[in-house]
């Protein structure tokens, strides 16, 4: 990615718009804390309300 950014003189930029939502804290400290075991399988949702801009 980052070659192809630099190629085409562009910007790029990832969103991390859960960083610091409560939920994603509860997760971070299991993660450090070491509880949970090897993650074999993982999987991740979003719902939106209609009108919040998004996809």
């Amino acid at each position: 990615m980052e070659d192809a950014v630099r190629k085409c003189d562009k910007v790029f930029q990832v969103g991390f718009v859960r960083r610091y939502a409560s939920n994603t804290n509860v997760l971070k400290s299991f993660i450090d804390s070491g509880d949970l075991r090897e993650i074999c399988y993982e999987k991740a949702s979003n719902l939106r309300r209609l009108g919040n801009p998004g996809g």
